[in-house]
């Protein structure tokens, strides 16, 4: 396998990483919402929610990025962290509010 070649395989195995994570931060959103499953606590879900934000980074900073390359992994994961938004974006700020009062 040629450097090139192997370059690109960690590359879409990083964002196949990054995707699967947004996919598992929806699944335990979901599953708390809907069948009243908690896998984790809120607080750890909206710590693991916000640390996707890294993926990003990570897959901008790999040595076979390409635009297009960061770009889709990272539009896939925030389609499928859309639906979570919302409840992310309220519960941080709930929890931020016992910190400040």
């Amino acid at each position: 396998m040629t450097s090139a070649r192997r370059l690109t395989t960690s590359y879409w195995f990083v964002a196949s990483l990054a995707v699967g994570y947004a996919i598992l931060v929806l699944l335990a959103w979901i599953g708390a919402l809907y069948a009243d499953v908690y896998p984790i606590s809120g607080r750890a879900w909206t710590m693991v929610a916000w640390l996707w934000l890294i993926w990003p980074i990570v897959l901008a900073f790999h040595p076979a990025r390409s635009l297009a390359r960061v770009a889709i992994p990272v539009a896939i994961g925030l389609a499928f962290l859309t639906p979570c938004i919302p409840v992310l974006w309220e519960y941080t700020a709930w929890l931020l509010e016992g910190f400040i009062r």
